[in-house]
């Protein structure tokens, strides 16, 4: 992932917030800008009622949503999942993503069928997996 800069309008914006004596640090797009992560851009991504996380690492530019959606943000990809009877398996570049800890970490509901239903219903790509 290429590194994030301040623009020039970001500039001009924390010197308007020095200026009227407020921290730069309140602007709602600072932290995304220094830190790579671009939570404008992940809202658009997600529906209204989707939570999401950025992965560390490697995979900075990707969320994981509480609909257990994998999104890249730079690229405009969202990875395909694997739903198997007691698990739900997303790889992205070749890493494993340990979807049951990031649930847990976030307080979400694990509910591998429900989860399975959400993606029926708006057509999501997925593969079910009925291991034998």
């Amino acid at each position: 992932m290429r590194p994030k800069y301040l623009t020039d309008g970001y500039i001009q914006e924390m010197e308007s917030y020095i200026y009227n004596d407020r921290s730069p640090l309140d602007h709602p797009d600072y932290l995304s800008a220094v830190s790579g992560n671009d939570s404008r851009k992940a809202k658009e991504l997600t529906q209204a009622d989707e939570k999401f996380v950025f992965l560390d690492g490697n995979l900075d530019d990707v969320i994981v949503t509480n609909k257990c959606r994998a999104i890249s943000v730079e690229r405009i990809k969202q990875y395909s999942v694997k739903f198997t009877p007691n698990k739900i398996v997303i790889y992205i570049r070749n890493i494993k993503i340990d979807t049951d800890k990031i649930f847990e970490d976030n307080g979400w509901e694990y509910d591998i069928q429900k989860l399975k239903d959400t993606y029926i219903k708006n057509n999501w790509h997925y593969v079910d997996w009925h291991g034998k």
